[in-house]
């Protein structure tokens, strides 16, 4: 009898464990594909590498990513705040992602076929001669009634083309980008092929995604977050900043860093997405004793690549807008934010490009010499766009 019950019981319980092993699932009941990623094309089609979630790896102990299954959806409704329904594919997509559409590239599309495209204007995969086809036909040198992408060899621009045409010399109605060879302004057309799309940002208002690194023989932190009472008064946005002394003039001996740490991850590590032109932007009240050349005291914005140190890393070269000129309280590297401009907020820039499709740490690097002090440096509204 015992013999009996344990071949039922091992009969109905042999079935439950293979389906149990299909991936796991999270706090959230969202399953996790088994899937190591480093863009949403390493993942199949409904599902997205979560890029918000690292995971260690115990032999490498590095962090890794995993794809993540997309919630299924049948209506808005049924996604989170901030993501839509693809409603012909029922499931949620948000442009948070990495790549901020489905596609951006064939490479993307490389889990319905060697042959898939991607369809730039509409961000969305097809197969060449399927039904959804709305690109051109190879070797079409004119343009397609309702064509949305460029033609190759096309001579002339298509109507709603929002892509520049190989060899086109006229300009495309509605065209943003630069064709080759164009030799007349596309309406529209930033030249630059820079999209305007915020992948990152930060206004200091969370303490706890911001850390210190201090000087191994200072007492304590050059840097603070909190309410300024000295220099500005007062924050860019929001109500906190970071500063080098939010009550008063900054300290003697400086060389600190500050670093962004995701408070809800504990990842220091943001992705920069595979773009063409990739910036970072931040205000900041400056008023530190410096000069054009060699300054002695100084901030740098720092992009520490994986397997990389801060010490060794040299600052992000910058550009000031809205001052007097575009060195005002740089260096003459434009890499340190130095000399006495203070009076208000300026907005500054720098291109880090060169390190997209990187995992990298951010943070501001402080220093000071043993004489002559001021107000410092605040700092606030940080974002990362392509």
């Amino acid at each position: 009898m015992k013999r009996s019950l344990f071949l039922i019981f091992g009969f109905i319980l042999i079935p439950v464990l293979f389906l149990s092993c299909g991936g796991d699932e999270d706090e959230e009941g969202e399953q996790v594909v088994n899937v190591q990623c480093s863009s949403n094309a390493n993942c199949s089609r409904d599902s997205y590498c979560d890029f918000d979630n690292p995971q260690q790896d115990p032999v490498l102990q590095t962090l890794v990513y995993y794809c993540r299954k997309r919630q299924a959806c049948s209506s808005p409704a049924e996604c989170p705040v901030g993501w839509k329904c693809l409603l012909d594919e029922h499931f949620c997509i948000t442009n948070n992602e990495a790549e901020q559409v489905l596609c951006a590239k064939d490479e993307d599309c490389v889990s319905l076929g060697y042959n898939a495209k991607c369809n730039r204007a509409t961000g969305k995969c097809y197969v060449p001669g399927q039904e959804g086809d709305t690109a051109p036909d190879s070797g079409d040198t004119l343009p397609d009634t309702g064509d949305s992408q460029p033609d190759s060899g096309d001579s002339f621009p298509d109507t709603g083309d929002s892509l520049p045409d190989t060899g086109d010399s006229l300009p495309d109605t509605g065209d943003t980008l630069p064709d080759t060879g164009d030799s007349q302004p596309d309406s529209g057309d930033t030249g630059d092929g820079y999209k305007h799309v915020t992948f990152f940002s930060e206004d200091f208002e969370n303490p706890a995604n911001w850390k210190i690194a201090i000087a191994a023989d200072a007492a304590n932190p050059c840097w603070q977050l909190g309410l300024p009472t000295s220099g500005p008064e007062v924050a860019h946005s929001g109500s906190k900043v970071i500063a080098t002394n939010l009550a008063g003039n900054y300290s003697d001996n400086c060389n600190d860093i500050i670093y962004f740490v995701n408070s809800e991850n504990s990842s220091p590590e943001l992705f920069i997405p595979d773009e063409s032109v990739v910036k970072v932007e931040f205000y900041a009240w400056v008023s530190i004793v410096g000069s054009l050349n060699s300054p002695l005291d100084y901030a740098e914005l720092l992009i520490l690549p994986q397997d990389s140190i801060w010490g060794a890393q040299s600052g992000v070269k910058l550009v000031a807008e809205g001052t007097a000129s575009t060195n005002s309280a740089l260096d003459s590297t434009g890499t340190k934010l130095t000399q006495q401009l203070g009076t208000s907020y300026y907005k500054f820039t720098g291109d880090i490009t060169g390190y997209k499709g990187q995992k990298v740490q951010l943070g501001f690097r402080f220093v000071s010499d043993s004489s002559e002090n001021d107000f410092g440096i605040y700092i606030d509204s940080l974002k990362l766009s392509y």
